[in-house]
């Protein structure tokens, strides 16, 4: 789990982030993003659908491993960001080098 300064509340910004924001895809994510100047440090937030990971098992796994891979990358992204990580049902079939990667390098083009 992310420290609270780094988690974004989905039930405060959801809506703004999709309407203001700005979306960018790869193929194993779908990241809406807003940047603000008035936020100290980047905030993620997860969705991850039973559509896309039918257990709960499943989808908290998904959770804890990318979790881990952006708090282990924290200090690479900018401080005013607002990202809510949307994983794709591909992501099951990668490692987790893949997956870190794919997830690093979208971040890092925002």
């Amino acid at each position: 789990m992310l420290s609270y300064p780094n988690r974004l509340s989905l039930r405060t910004h959801r809506k703004q982030i999709e309407e203001k924001g700005s979306i960018v895809k790869n193929f194993l994510f779908t990241v809406p993003y807003l940047t603000s100047e008035s936020i100290s440090s980047p905030q993620f937030a997860f969705i991850i659908t039973k559509k896309s990971f039918s257990t709960s098992v499943e989808r908290h796994k998904i959770k804890r491993i990318l979790s881990q891979i952006i708090r282990d990358h924290l200090s690479s992204f900018k401080t005013g960001l607002r990202a809510i990580i949307i994983p794709s049902y591909k992501i099951k079939n990668q490692d987790l080098a893949q997956i870190k990667e794919s997830l690093v390098l979208v971040l890092k083009s925002i």
